[in-house]
């Protein structure tokens, strides 16, 4: 293009004679680099290029031997004369073939695309058409399995509660647990369904670390004790007080690798390391390292690389095997939080499980909780050291470690004064260490570090703390502050938020078509002191609801019952008061054998102020109850 410019430009400078050869050897030198080109392309293999190239090799023969015609090369014949017209009209063939064909392709390809656009729609319908219904069927397998379910923990709930010999509570301890065993696996299917349907939603909450740290720990303080395996906490310094995450999301998988540890170990302690891996930043981002290390029997390579994947079985571990279900959730869990989980160990070494969780970082408070404070710790165990020096430098607290009391009690170290002392049982129960201790380190605070569930010594002084161990951070904190025995917090913790005495004055209806749940709920609200109105469907407690307006305070509703369903029946109850005078609100909790987050949003779109999934416990129901104390404004107050 740019050289057929150039001489036609130069046309009215340049004379004929040089001009036409530079011309015609241009022209010349084009057409064969066309035809050059369309050779190339042909070799490659396209079918196009083929029929141009012969179309344009049709063209050039016929041009050639015109030209050769002209100067006398050839004869002059009918044939020679006309050869241009006949190459062009076979060109002009031939690429109408190339062109057809080409329009053709085009037309399959589209069609195709059109197929495959098609064909991966409809298997996206049949996928989600499957999901749909994995979900409904692992829905209704909770819900069937719930239902009796129900009857067995709430039985044996009530059961554990009453004077059994130590073989009965034994027996009735081991079917309550074996049932709390089977209820952890049904949720982890529907957690691995909700997770695999994409239907899993994470609610960010800002929460103290400590107690995400403190709610997994104390799960396990009891089995720490009877598998005589120490539980040992390490939060580094750095590690921020409050955090943005989803806490429940959190604490399952904690727990998940706590309860693998203790499962796979027999000799040695179990640890949580809490770590910062990445600072903050500006944004007030930064990434924390949770590790929970074991001394159990370890794993090798081929099961390191199977680990995370879905319905693997551990085997190769003795009498301990396991579905791997739990682990599966958790590396979906981890990855949902944008983090990330892994293994390192050896056979006959133990384990460490790691996750990497990146979180939102509150603003720290002004000052430590135990700034210019000071304690001394004695333990024979360098972890148990090691973990309360980094809790209370983390709280701002000056520490003095030693291994036993002779070596804190050494001359060549001079007397100095403490806030506290904290030591284990061996240390507390001889009246002559207690004595020289408080001699020495000017009269401070005596803390007992004792296993849970273990007897306490009589020689232990009155006025000592207590701190059950695997200790609670939180439980810790508060003992050191206020001074008062964490044992007895928690016994004021406990307390039910019902008042028991005034239970009775509570008005009550129990709907519920199960006989066995029937009889579950209305033991366990008489336990609590509160005598309930039953009845089999939504209708008869809407009549009864209907006969005796602003009378009833709490309503145990099922959700599925016959005649008339918890759902309809709510509905037409929050009718009745809407149009009653009174505007009294009756309390309705929900009881239903589906855990799922639709069905509570469907309860609660009905009209329902609380939602308990089955099977039910007396604690549960008394919260739900104590929920409605401080909620309802009809004024509950039991």
């Amino acid at each position: 293009m740019g050289i057929g410019t150039l001489l036609f430009l130069a046309a009215p400078f340049t004379s004929r004679g040089f001009l036409i050869p530079i011309s015609v050897s241009a022209i010349l030198v084009m057409d064969f680099s066309i035809l050059v080109v369309g050779l190339l392309r042909a070799r490659a293999g396209d079918p196009d290029a083929r029929i141009f190239t012969i179309a344009w090799a049709c063209f050039i023969t016929g041009v050639a031997a015109m030209a050769l015609n002209k100067y006398g090369v050839l004869p002059r014949t009918a044939l020679t004369e006309n050869l241009v017209q006949t190459g062009v009209f076979l060109e002009v063939i031939l690429l109408s073939l190339a062109l057809a064909r080409r329009i053709s392709r085009l037309k399959e390809a589209h069609s195709d695309s059109i197929r495959e656009k098609a064909i991966a729609e409809m298997e996206a319908f049949k996928a989600g058409a499957r999901n749909h219904a994995k979900s409904e069927f692992l829905a209704t397998m909770s819900h069937e399995i719930r239902t009796p379910m129900n009857g067995i923990m709430g039985m044996t709930d009530l059961l554990r509660r009453t004077s059994m010999t130590q073989q009965q509570a034994q027996y009735v301890g081991t079917i309550y647990q074996s049932t709390q065993s089977l209820l952890t696996v049904i949720n982890d299917i529907l957690d691995y369904s909700k997770i695999e349907s994409g239907k899993l939603e994470l609610d960010y909450q800002s929460v103290p670390l400590e107690s995400i740290v403190d709610d997994c720990v104390r799960l396990f303080a009891l089995r720490s004790s009877e598998k005589k395996l120490p539980l040992y906490i390490h939060i580094d310094s750095r590690v921020p007080e409050r955090i943005k995450t989803d806490p429940i999301r959190l604490k399952q998988i904690i727990t998940n690798l706590l309860s693998n540890a203790f499962k796979f170990t027999e000799r040695g302690n179990v640890s949580l390391h809490v770590t910062v891996k990445q600072p903050v930043n500006e944004k007030n981002l930064c990434v924390l390292m949770f590790e929970v290390v074991d001394t159990g029997v370890g794993l090798d390579e081929g099961q390191q690389n199977s680990l995370f994947q879905a319905f693997h079985e551990l085997s190769g571990k003795g009498k301990h095997t396991g579905a791997g279900l739990g682990l599966v959730i958790c590396k979906r869990l981890i990855e949902l939080l944008n983090g990330d989980i892994g293994v390192s160990s050896s056979l006959g070494r133990g384990a460490t499980f790691w996750l990497s969780l990146p979180v939102e970082v509150e603003k720290p408070q002004s000052k430590p909780v135990l700034k210019n404070r000071s304690a001394l710790l004695i333990s024979n165990t360098p972890a148990q050291l090691l973990s309360l020096s980094q809790i209370l430098t983390r709280w701002g607290a000056k520490t003095l470690e030693y291994r036993d009391v002779e070596s804190a009690l050494d001359p060549a170290n001079p007397s100095r004064p403490v806030d506290f002392v904290i030591a284990e049982h061996a240390v507390m129960e001889n009246p002559q260490y207690v004595q020289r201790l408080r001699q020495h380190f000017s009269n401070p605070v005596l803390v007992l570090l004792h296993p849970t569930g273990k007897p306490l010594s009589d020689n232990l002084p009155e006025d000592l703390l207590l701190i059950e161990t695997p200790f609670s951070c939180q439980a810790l904190k508060r003992s050191l502050l206020t001074g008062h025995d964490e044992h007895l917090a928690q016994q004021a913790a406990e307390e039910p938020t019902v008042v028991l005495e005034k239970g009775s004055a509570l008005n009550v209806i129990v709907a519920e078509d199960n006989p066995v749940n029937q009889l579950v709920i209305d033991s366990i609200l008489k336990s609590l002191g509160i005598h309930a109105t039953l009845v089999s469907d939504g209708e008869q407690a809407l009549d009864l609801v209907r006969e005796q307006p602003g009378y009833w305070d709490i309503i145990f509703m099922d959700c599925e019952m016959p005649v008339m369903d918890g759902y309809q029946a709510t509905r037409e109850i929050r009718s009745l008061e809407q149009a009653s005078t009174t505007h009294h609100h009756a309390w309705i909790i929900a009881l239903s054998a589906h855990a799922t987050g639709d069905y509570v949003q469907k309860a609660r779109d009905a009209g329902v102020d609380d939602y308990l999934s089955k099977p039910v416990s007396q604690q549960q129901v008394r919260e739900a109850l104590g929920r409605g104390q401080v909620s309802s404004p009809s004024g509950i107050s039991g």
